[in-house]
Formats: C-alpha cells, structure tokens, sequence
C-alpha cells in the first residue's frame, strides 16, 4: 500500500517536529489499519541532515518501544538525503508491514573504538515471510 500524507507543508519545523508528525501519521494509519508497530518489520528513515541524528533518535524511540514492539523492535536504517530541496518535511519513512507479528530479531552489535554505538557497525536481521507483507511509505 502507498501512502501519499502530503508532508511538505510543515517543512518549516525543526526535524523532531516533522517527525513526530510523521510517526503519528504513520502510527495512526496502521491502527486504522488493524496493525500497531509490533506489525513493522523495517523502517527506512530519511533525515535532511545526518548531524542530526541523535535528536532524530530521541523522538523515535519515544513511538519505536519495546512495549509496543513485544516481539522485537522494527529494523532500521537511516540515511541523510536533501529532502527539503527535493519538497519534503525533514523526515521521511517508508514502513514494511507483515500480518505475521511472530517475529524473530537478532541484534548484533560490533565493539568499535572509532563510532558510538547508535552509528557504529551494526547489524539487526528479522527473517520474514513476505507473503503476508504491505509496504507503507509515508
């Protein structure tokens, strides 16, 4: 499924405002939905300005909880593109969605001495079944 929530129009805020926006936008589709976040196997975040990171992270793990992922968090990737010149808030998602809430995450995290953790090498796998799987992008 696509999702075309016309997100240009609050590029004005700071890049935790976007995106909050567009994580509530994304969580109230999938309740309509009938999923929650526990649904989300992988998350694509697209942010204006990578230096940003850690305030991205900060929001994101506000709505990304182990509580409402009880069977392992979403995997997710993040990556800075120039989404303001290309006509898009701060923040941009694209969301893969299963039926299959049985989950099984592996995390694997390397000890480096160069990256903190959160950017380092890392590694998250979930094997899924795309037979039962939507793909939402926001």
């Amino acid at each position: 499924m696509f999702f075309d929530t016309a997100l240009s129009y609050f590029r004005k805020a700071g890049l935790q405002e976007d995106l909050k926006i567009v994580l509530g936008k994304i969580e109230s589709q999938l309740l309509g939905l009938g999923f929650g976040w526990e649904n989300v196997l992988y998350i694509h975040l697209y942010i204006d300005d990578m230096n940003k990171f850690s305030e991205a992270n900060e929001t994101y793990v506000k709505f990304i909880t182990q509580e409402k992922c009880p069977f392992g968090v979403p995997s997710r990737s993040t990556v800075e593109m120039p989404l303001i010149e290309m006509g898009f808030s701060r923040a941009y998602i694209e969301v893969l969605v299963a039926n299959n809430k049985d989950k099984k995450v592996l995390h694997v995290q390397s000890i480096s001495s160069w990256a903190p953790s959160c950017i380092g090498p890392y590694s998250q796998v979930n094997p899924i079944d795309l037979s039962s799987t939507q793909l939402f992008i926001i």
